[in-house]
């Protein structure tokens, strides 16, 4: 089966506008000593070339609350659903740099209701990984 590529084209510049959208409204801010979420969604860190990106994770915490998670400690398999706990974040990176360097990658999914989980964040925090469970 074939698929129409304007149509798919035009899906994913749609969803990309409204992704781009929604993460210019974020907050960024440091990770309080311990935050603990239930995981979403995550975009792997990587590099390419000179650029680098870091790990990004949307999750809720207990209060019901979804936020991200920028962090370039975990390299662990990731697991929907699951339990971590983040702490205070403890990299290279501080003030302007951390701003210019830690900026998640938001990647376009086929399926809107992913998409729209980026919507559904309002914070962001530097942390870094602490575990999984």
């Amino acid at each position: 089966m074939c698929c129409d590529k304007s149509a798919n084209r035009q899906h994913y510049a749609e969803e990309e506008r409204k992704i781009s959208e929604c993460a210019a409204r974020w907050e960024f801010a440091d990770a309080p000593d311990t935050l603990v979420l239930r995981a979403i969604s995550y975009s792997e860190k990587g590099k390419f070339d000179l650029a680098a990106w870091p790990n990004f994770f949307i999750g809720t915490l207990p209060a019901g609350d979804t936020v991200g998670i920028v962090d370039m400690a975990f390299s662990e398999k990731f697991k929907k659903g699951a339990t971590m706990e983040f702490g205070i974040y403890a990299g290279p990176y501080e003030g302007v740099e951390k701003e210019l360097y830690l900026q998640p990658i938001m990647r376009v999914s086929r399926k809107r209701k992913e998409n729209a989980l980026y919507c559904a964040v309002h914070r962001v925090f530097y942390a870094s990984y602490r575990s999984s469970r």
